[in-house]
């Protein structure tokens, strides 16, 4: 990835209660960008929100110049953006890299 991802106000939730209001986030290429906070704090709906597994109710969320905002889960994979679980249990022979490898062509 060569350009930022940025997102900006992004607010969502399940259902109808709203769990994250008003996030933005930017991570630069060539950076780690992390995400931290208690148990139940929303990190895991942020993600699933920048990776398109939860809609976005508000907010932009951009790589470069590109729109990526409410994009089908397997668009945002092919432009990149995938959320790996935690744990690993998905492929668990498969590193991070060789997972993110495999679902961007399937």
């Amino acid at each position: 990835m060569s350009e930022a991802l940025k997102v900006e106000g992004l607010t969502t939730g399940y259902g109808k209660q709203e769990i994250v209001h008003d996030i933005s986030i930017t991570a630069p290429p060539g950076h780690i960008t992390c995400v931290f906070g208690p148990n139940g704090s929303g990190k895991s709906t942020v993600i699933k929100g920048i990776a398109g597994l939860l809609p976005p109710w508000a907010g932009k969320i951009t790589l470069g110049d590109i729109d990526l905002t409410g994009l089908p889960v397997h668009e945002m994979v092919r432009k990149g953006i995938v959320m790996m679980p935690q744990g690993g249990g998905v492929f668990p022979r498969f590193s991070v890299m060789e997972t993110c490898e495999w679902v961007a062509i399937h």
